[in-house]
């Protein structure tokens, strides 16, 4: 694992701290880019980036994280992309041409997993109350956000009257199964809680758990085809057939609560042998 580990983003993030112990605990050398107070300059025609006036080289992986909650922190996080960009060498999860930053459409990311051969969940997306009604009248329904950013919350029948479009799916079981992909390998741990969105309750339970050998094939090519090599994947039990559903994958998914191994991997992946890309 010889080598300088890149990790920039904010220097309270759990994840960022996850990856920065690992790295510590195996004595990778590290270089620290604190998006809250970083001092970056980048030019690129000669592709050389400086942190406070002193040149960041001889990187051989990177670690890169949006720091969400802090304003500014998408501007460095830019700046490190296109950095990142010049130098395809470097190794980093999800790289992507010119830097772009992935995002995974929640929809359409339903209808390639079922063309993968996963379930989904029965579903209606959109803004019209009449649908909307129609399907919470059916069986137990819950509503969440097209683009993200809330938490899952019950739909019922003559709730939704505003024009901002949602998604609506059946409402399905625990435990929550989440499978993240680290280059060629998928880890699964279950999430246990009583809670609607195991996101609202502090006493949810994380714990390992086998990936199903049938479910392998079909995130490998779902998330081959969104060009992922580390994301998570949410799944849940359907209640009508017993099947486990695909529900979703976050390309920037939190890692701090799922244990050292999930770290160990990521940096194992970062600093092994093999191209940037």
């Amino acid at each position: 694992m010889a080598g300088r580990l890149l990790i920039a983003g904010g220097k309270a993030d759990p994840s960022i701290r996850a990856i920065h112990g690992v790295a510590q605990k195996l004595a990778v050398e590290t270089v620290e880019i604190w998006t809250e107070t970083a001092v970056l300059s980048f030019d690129p025609l000669t592709m050389t980036l400086w942190q406070d006036a002193h040149e960041i080289k001889d990187i051989r992986a990177a670690f890169l994280r949006n720091d969400v909650l802090r304003a500014g922190s998408a501007s460095v996080t830019a700046v490190l992309r296109g950095w990142l960009a010049c130098h395809p060498q470097i190794k980093r999860l999800n790289p992507m041409a010119f830097g772009r930053s992935a995002s995974v459409n929640k929809l359409s990311a339903l209808a390639a997993a079922h063309r993968h051969g996963l379930a989904i969940p029965l579903t209606m997306a959109g803004n019209d109350p009449r649908g909307l009604q129609a399907f919470a009248a059916q069986s137990p329904a819950i509503r969440k956000p097209v683009e993200g950013g809330d938490y899952c919350r019950p739909l019922v029948p003559d709730a939704h009257t505003g024009a901002t479009a949602i998604i609506a799916q059946e409402r399905l079981v625990g435990p929550d199964l989440r499978i993240y992909r680290v280059g060629g390998q998928l880890l699964g741990f279950h999430i246990r809680s009583d809670a609607l969105d195991y996101r609202t309750d502090r006493a949810a339970v994380v714990s390992a758990a086998p990936v199903p050998a049938d479910l392998s094939e079909g995130l490998f090519a779902l998330t081959d085809e969104m060009g992922l090599d580390f994301c998570a994947s949410d799944l849940k039990t359907c209640p009508r057939s017993g099947r486990l559903v695909y529900l979703e994958t976050n390309a920037a998914p939190m890692i701090a609560a799922f244990g050292s191994e999930l770290a160990d991997a990521i940096l194992a992946h970062l600093m092994a042998d093999g191209p940037g890309e």
